[in-house]
């Protein structure tokens, strides 16, 4: 065979060939590797997307953040989106959940059913009509959780006309709460429901959602901020309020103005809030009225003393009288020769007291002000705002001072301040954030809040609250104490401090804090009787009569 070398076809169509093959092979491979980096870039999506729904159904806060980057996600943008909007409307931000979720297709992936449930067990009912309603024009009833919302929402009417059509499986599954939901309907198909009960369950306050009005049942206290709450849909709360107690207090202010906080010091739960104020605007005048406290802020001016270098002012004479800049200074009565400190706050001195506050100086007087909250921002108990005392704050002068030391014209105070100061004593400094409200209940009741202690401050110094104690103690049994007119020899040991305030010429204020039994309390107390007289006459006979009813407990 004889090959001819000027005809190539055959070798070029045959290159040709080869490298159309080795093409289409670097296209498969491409395509399979593309296909192959799509398979896992979707898996890879979907369990970030599967991590974050997880994360924001538990209430982690790092399913908020990863939500908040920029997400340029290719498979789940749109499940993503939803759940942007979901976590905005369990935080209860309405309008921002509403705009993420307008034009928005409901997304397969995202488990709507649970996001329901998590909005019933936080009690975020406008949310849970919201995502309803998103989900309805996605053609999805969701009948159970549509039930939970009327009812939540006071529409009892509409709830049972959509539960007479249920299926005899459905009543089945859902028979607990279909009774719960039955008992509330009834309840309010009478116009109102009791919603804020005692610590022992006993109803203290009903709701009545035609005319947004809290009806209270106990005296003395003022139970209208549940209702911003309560307008937002129904809700059971648990309070550590003692109804009982609260009726003792009521009565042995049959006679009085003012106002009254006994806490358990141990925590500082609200056992007893009475309220009586002469101007009945002043609604919880226990947490809001602020006014001149008198000698009870001679325990603290003590506390400041007590840590000074220089003690060496006792004993000293008192005269009833001494000038302080040019001014005269007075005292109740003419005390004679006054031996320590703690004498001095058994008989409670003004001239001792006034020169035990030169000697420490504003600046130390303010910092043991400033470590027992004064002037410090009011306290929150979920809807509720607890006020605190207040002060002016150094510099002072000489005479300023020495009122400041005896808690006059300088220094304001609350009633629920001064029961926190007694429990901080009792406690050798341990402050706790005082509260009201236990529990709070979704409608199925299942907890939504359940309180943890808050603690304040812990302010050392054993040895000077073993001391103040011990002078608190003789403010009731040594016969020339100021509250020695409240001793019950056969009670339970009572410490206490008295003080007197006020305008003479409108009546004085008779305040008094204090706890007991002295060595393992379970109370702390403070009460104010606003134009009522002085406090070892009228604030002793109230005191004597808390104890031999209200308090009246064995050791």
């Amino acid at each position: 065979m004889v090959l001819d070398y000027r005809n190539t076809r055959f070798s070029f169509n045959q290159l040709r060939k080869r490298r159309r093959q080795q093409h289409l092979r670097w296209a498969a491979a491409l395509l399979s590797l593309a296909g192959v980096t799509l398979l896992i870039l979707h898996g890879v999506q979907h369990r970030e997307f599967r991590r974050v729904q997880e994360d924001l159904l538990a209430g982690k806060p790092a399913a908020e953040t990863v939500l908040q980057t920029e997400s340029r996600a290719l498979f789940t943008a749109g499940a993503m989106r939803e759940l942007r909007a979901l976590s905005h409307l369990l935080e209860g931000r309405i309008e921002i959940g509403r705009q993420e979720l307008s034009g928005h297709r409901h997304a397969k992936a995202v488990a709507s059913r649970r996001f329901l449930d998590r909005m019933v067990d936080l009690g975020r009912y406008d949310s849970l009509g919201l995502y309803l309603d998103f989900l309805r024009q996605q053609g999805s009833s969701n009948t159970y959780h549509r039930l939970l919302f009327l009812t939540a929402r006071y529409r009892p009417g509409e709830a049972r006309g959509l539960a007479e059509d249920l299926s005899p499986a459905f009543r089945e599954k859902h028979a607990k709460a279909l009774r719960i939901l039955e008992e509330i309907w009834k309840e309010l198909e009478k116009g109102r429901i009791a919603c804020i009960h005692d610590h022992s369950g006993q109803v203290v306050a009903e709701y009545e959602p035609a005319t947004a009005t809290i009806h209270s049942r106990v005296s003395g206290m003022d139970l209208s901020p549940f209702k911003s709450v309560l307008q937002q849909g129904l809700r059971f709360f648990t309070l550590t309020l003692d109804a009982r107690l609260q009726g003792k207090v009521h009565a042995a202010f049959s006679n009085y103005h003012g106002s009254c906080v006994i806490l358990n010091p141990k925590d500082n739960a609200i056992l007893a809030a009475y309220s009586k104020p002469q101007e009945p605007q002043s609604g919880n005048a226990a947490w809001k009225q602020r006014y001149e406290p008198g000698s009870i802020i001679k325990s603290l001016t003590y506390l400041a003393f007590s840590q000074a270098s220089d003690q060496h002012l006792f004993p000293l004479q008192c005269r009833g009288n001494t000038t302080i800049e040019g001014r005269i200074f007075y005292d109740w009565t003419r005390h004679g020769k006054v031996d320590s400190p703690e004498t001095a706050l058994v008989v409670s001195c003004n001239i001792a007291y006034a020169r035990m506050g030169l000697a420490v100086g504003d600046d130390k007087l303010a910092q043991i002000l400033r470590q027992f909250k004064f002037n410090s921002p009011p306290l929150r108990d979920r809807c509720l705002t607890f006020e605190l005392g207040d002060f002016n704050p150094p510099p002072l002068p000489p005479r300023r001072l020495a009122d400041l030391s005896v808690g006059l014209e300088e220094i304001r105070i609350t009633t629920l301040h001064g029961a926190l100061l007694a429990a901080a004593f009792s406690q050798s400094g341990s402050l706790s954030s005082p509260y009201l409200i236990a529990t709070e209940k979704n409608i199925l009741k299942l907890g939504i809040y359940h309180h943890q202690p808050q603690a304040l401050a812990s302010i050392p110094g054993g040895r000077i609250f073993a001391r103040l104690r011990n002078a608190m103690v003789r403010v009731i049994r040594d016969a020339e104490g100021t509250g020695h007119r409240a001793l019950l020899p056969s009670g339970p040991v009572t410490a206490a401090k008295t003080g007197t305030a006020g305008n003479p010429a409108l009546g004085l204020d008779a305040v008094m804090i204090g706890f007991l039994p002295a060595q393992r309390p379970l109370f702390a107390f403070a009460f104010r009787l606003e134009h009522g007289g002085k406090a070892e006459t009228h604030g002793a006979a109230v005191l004597k009569a808390l104890l031999l009813d209200a308090l009246s407990i064995g050791e």
